[in-house]
C-alpha cells in the first residue's frame, strides 16, 4: 500500500505548489505529508469533484487533470497538468492511484 508519506517523499506534487500554492484555483501545500494530505483529500477542485475523493479515482479531479481527462468532467476544464508537460506516465502515477484506492489515506500520519 502506498501512503501520503510515500507520495510526499516522491515529490510528485512538489512542482504543483509552484503554481498552485496560492493561485491556479487550488492550493496544494507540499510542506509536509500532513499539509499535502489536507490540501488534497475532500477538498473542492475547479470542477464538481474533490481533488482527491478517497477510494474513488473517477471522483478525484487531480487524477483527471494529471491524465488529461479534465474536459470530460462536469465543471472541469483547462489544460492537462503539469501545464505544458512533460506529463506523468502511468508508471509515475501508479503510487498516487494506489494511495487514492487505499483504505486509509492518512495511514502514515500521526493523530
Amino acid at each position: 500500500t502506498t501512503t501520503i508519506c510515500d507520495i510526499w517523499n516522491s515529490g510528485l506534487f512538489a512542482g504543483c505548489a509552484n503554481c498552485h500554492g496560492n493561485s491556479g484555483g487550488i492550493a496544494i501545500n507540499h510542506t509536509s505529508p500532513r499539509t499535502l494530505h489536507d490540501s488534497l483529500v475532500n477538498v473542492a477542485g475547479n470542477s464538481n469533484l474533490d481533488l482527491v475523493l478517497p477510494r474513488n479515482l473517477n471522483g478525484s479531479y487531480v487524477v483527471a487533470k494529471l491524465m488529461g481527462g479534465q474536459n470530460f468532467i462536469p465543471g472541469g476544464g483547462g489544460e492537462r497538468m503539469p501545464q505544458g508537460g512533460p506529463f506523468f506516465s502511468q508508471t509515475d502515477l501508479a503510487p498516487l492511484i494506489r494511495w487514492i484506492e487505499s483504505p486509509n489515506l492518512a495511514a502514515c500520519l500521526p493523530p
